[in-house]
């Protein structure tokens, strides 16, 4: 009985820690938080044309020399959603090309589980429609948090990317929370213009709460029914 304990431990052990999913574009505090940019582009309609005109500009980190009174202009860094029909669809991935979920962590800051960043400025707005996606077929609008919208909060540059205790200042962006629609987690992130026809622009997303690679959460599903059998057997 010991040994079969032992093993319950140990499967345990190895299929959960795989779950962090770290980038090295963040700073050490980023890092030490389990944060990460989108880096996977699954699906977009862009009809915007030129340098604003490639979808693949979303993924990434935000532009670091951006400020409220200094936006992000002119960079290849921008994605604009000029037309009702543009749109990018952004995921997550680790080094070994697992794909990631984003999971709904109250211990985030104010319990954000991830920003997206524009190019608005002080005095001027152009808000973006969010949604997600567990399968990437049925989306849900993220339609509470801080704004309800992107492109909303101008980026506070510096590549900082969780903000200060009152929201306010250093990293700017708008902040979303996936428990408003009632998701433990997510796959997919949408981007489009919002129906306020702002024209939108989209910079970076990131996440903020711990990517976890899926893979591992079959994994660690297992490995809690494979302790459930365990002390059952034990009680029998």
């Amino acid at each position: 009985m010991r040994r079969f304990n032992f093993l319950i431990v140990f499967v345990f052990t190895v299929f959960i820690f795989p779950g962090s999913g770290l980038a090295a574009t963040f700073t050490s505090d980023c890092l030490d938080r389990g944060a990460m940019w989108s880096n996977v582009l699954v699906d977009y309609q862009i009809t915007t044309t030129g340098i604003y005109g490639v979808p693949e500009n979303a993924l990434g980190e935000v532009t670091t020399w951006a400020t409220p009174s200094n936006p992000a202009w002119n960079t290849g860094t921008l994605v604009s959603f000029n037309y009702a029909d543009d749109y990018v669809v952004v995921g997550f991935k680790d080094d070994q090309e697992n794909p990631l979920l984003v999971t709904n962590n109250s211990n985030n800051p104010s319990g954000y589980d991830f920003v997206v960043w524009g190019n608005a400025f002080s005095g001027w707005t152009e808000p973006g429609k969010v949604e997600v996606s567990q399968n990437g077929a049925s989306w849900l609008e993220m339609t509470s948090g801080w704004t309800n919208r992107f492109d909303v909060t101008p980026t506070y540059g510096a590549g900082i990317v969780y903000p200060d205790s009152d929201l306010t200042t250093c990293a700017g962006g708008d902040y979303f929370d996936i428990a408003s629609v009632s998701l433990d987690w997510i796959k997919y992130i949408r981007l489009s213009d919002g129906p306020e026809n702002g024209t939108a622009d989209l910079d970076a997303i990131a996440a903020l709460s711990t990517a976890v690679p899926i893979p591992g959460a079959v994994w660690l599903l297992g490995s809690g029914l494979l302790g459930l059998v365990g002390v059952r057997r034990r009680k029998s």
